[in-house]
């Protein structure tokens, strides 16, 4: 790989909206459908104002054909063995961490079980993580005994158990075991990886295999929840991601996480999807290897469902009138979660094998109030490390609730095919050398500020240079680096950095000369031409 600090990435490059990654990872031999990673170090302290312009200008990359990777301080301490500090948005433990039940920062005030806990009264009553805060205060066990989980046996932990069967089915048919397992490591960890392994395809169908445990089988096509979720989108996101929802063929299971999932849900610890919707003794939602959906793998979620909403009726497990409809808190931020993840799943895609098909959106609340809570920093770092896999998608995005409401998002058309890097036309607005020289290669390579210039000497019949030289000294050492070399005539073309390569490629009897110089083209053509400046 070649890695370039600082890189300028615009609509030369078509990227919509300029940015700056902090580094640029290009591979040394570029393959189709293997795009540049732009890499981005943010800090908290600088970014904590700016989630909106971060996401804008990090979408139009991805759009553009570029992976981008988010990458914290505490993103490197949980990667080189330091105390976990990011909550894992891929996984249940990730919202408890990030919502409700953290009680590494503690959560908003007013919320049950959060900061009002430490004042006495009926604040030392709540549980942490029940949303209500007058309910005697009792442990929960997740499997393995740990604290803070939902219960063996409970309504999520059977939902968990019906999507681990067919999670584990996709597993088998795409070979994606290995892939999966992976995706719970630190974000350096997993950038890693993913430059060992660079192919897209199986990372895609990794993350959307992953995607399916927020699925809940008796609820994920009912009207309740759908109901939640159209309020809730409506509310918090752009018009373009609900236009692109809208536009995603039916049948079409709903799942998510966050603020618009946690008033009244059916668990102890908000983890569960829906109200106001009773399900009968049996929903004809089949998950796993039985159900189909009428292609030929044998692999799908079926869609014959039995929801029974009883008009008038109580719904037993909250005691509220099921005709009323959603909840009156329904996608609005109750304070106890500063973001939400809206899914969205055509019911074919699983029988037919297209990840392309799901819908992802990771959407941050950002606005004054959410800033100013204890749990944001986590919360926000959470969110750039959930994105830098659900980018994998092609139907993903990455929004914010200050960005959503300043109409900040363009029309952004997504990558056909996926991700894949754009080549020397777009990079330097001429049309790539002839194939079989070398130059493509070339231009692929080096500096985008030496492309125009790679393309001039191409068309003057030059020879082509490698790009990225290392002069070695006399032990064998790397002594200098030049962006550009012709060995055979001893000519090093420097970009302006700090440095001695200047120095030691003369004191080795070789020609420096800077990238900025203006008659640079005309001095190296003339260096092989015999009309040397």
């Amino acid at each position: 790989y070649y890695v370039e600090p600082q890189a300028v990435l615009g609509p030369s490059e078509g990227v919509a909206e300029p940015s700056r990654p902090d580094f640029l990872i290009r591979p040394a031999r570029p393959s189709p459908g293997q795009p540049p990673v732009a890499v981005f170090t943010d800090g908290f302290e600088f970014h904590r104002d700016a989630a909106d312009a971060d996401s804008l200008k990090r979408m139009a990359l991805v759009r553009a054909g570029f992976l981008v990777w988010s990458l914290t301080w505490r993103d490197l301490e949980a990667a080189f063995g330091g105390a976990p500090d990011v909550p894992d948005l891929l996984g249940e433990e990730g919202w408890r961490g990030a919502g409700a039940s953290s009680g590494v920062e503690g959560n908003a005030p007013g919320c049950p079980g959060g900061e009002d806990r430490n004042r006495g009264g009926d604040g030392d009553r709540g549980r942490k993580g029940s949303h209500d805060g007058n309910r005697p205060a009792r442990e929960e066990k997740r499997p393995g005994g740990e604290r803070g989980g939902w219960e063996p046996g409970s309504r999520v932990e059977a939902a968990a158990d019906d999507m681990a069967a067919l999670q584990r089915a996709l597993d088998r048919r795409w070979d994606i075991a290995r892939h999966r397992s992976r995706l719970h490591e630190p974000a350096l960890t997993l950038l890693v990886r993913y430059l060992a392994d660079p192919d897209p395809a199986p990372w895609r169908r990794a993350v959307f295999t992953e995607l399916l445990r927020f699925f809940e089988r008796r609820r994920m096509l009912g009207g309740a929840l759908r109901a939640r979720f159209d309020r809730a989108a409506a509310e918090e996101l752009p018009g373009q991601v609900r236009e692109a929802l809208a536009d995603l063929p039916a049948p079409l299971a709903l799942a998510g996480r966050g603020a618009w999932t946690e008033a009244n849900v059916g668990t102890e610890a908000g983890i569960g999807i829906g109200t106001g919707a009773r399900t009968g003794a049996r929903t004809g939602a089949g998950i796993g290897t039985g159900a189909r959906t009428g292609g030929g793998t044998g692999i799908g979620i079926g869609t014959s469902v039995g929801m029974e909403v009883r008009a008038g009726g109580q719904n037993a497990e909250h005691g509220r009138d099921a005709a009323a409809g959603p909840d009156a808190n329904a996608g609005r931020d109750t304070g106890c979660t500063l973001a939400d993840l809206f899914v969205a799943l055509p019911l074919a895609a699983v029988d037919e094998g297209d990840p392309d098909a799901m819908a992802a959106i990771v959407h941050l609340h950002d606005d004054e109030a959410s800033r100013g809570s204890a749990r944001y920093r986590r919360t926000w770092n959470g969110v750039l490390r959930l994105f830098n896999l659900l980018q994998f998608l092609p139907a993903a995005w990455w929004t914010t609730r200050l960005g959503a409401r300043s109409g900040l998002y363009p029309e952004f058309a997504p990558a056909a095919g996926g991700p894949a890097a754009p080549g020397p036309e777009a990079e330097t607005g001429l049309a790539p050398p002839p194939p079989g020289e070398g130059w493509e290669e070339a231009i692929g390579l080096a500096a985008p500020g030496l492309r125009p210039l790679l393309a001039k000497l191409s068309e003057r019949g030059m020879p082509v240079p490698e790009v990225g030289f290392e002069l070695a000294g006399d032990r064998g050492a790397v002594v200098a680096e030049a962006e550009l070399a012709w060995p055979d005539r001893r000519i090093a073309v420097l970009l302006p950095e700090p440095g001695g390569s200047a120095a030691a490629f003369a004191a080795a009897g070789w020609r420096a000369l800077e990238s900025d110089d203006d008659h640079l083209c005309e001095t190296i053509a003339g260096a092989f031409t015999g009309e040397d400046r």
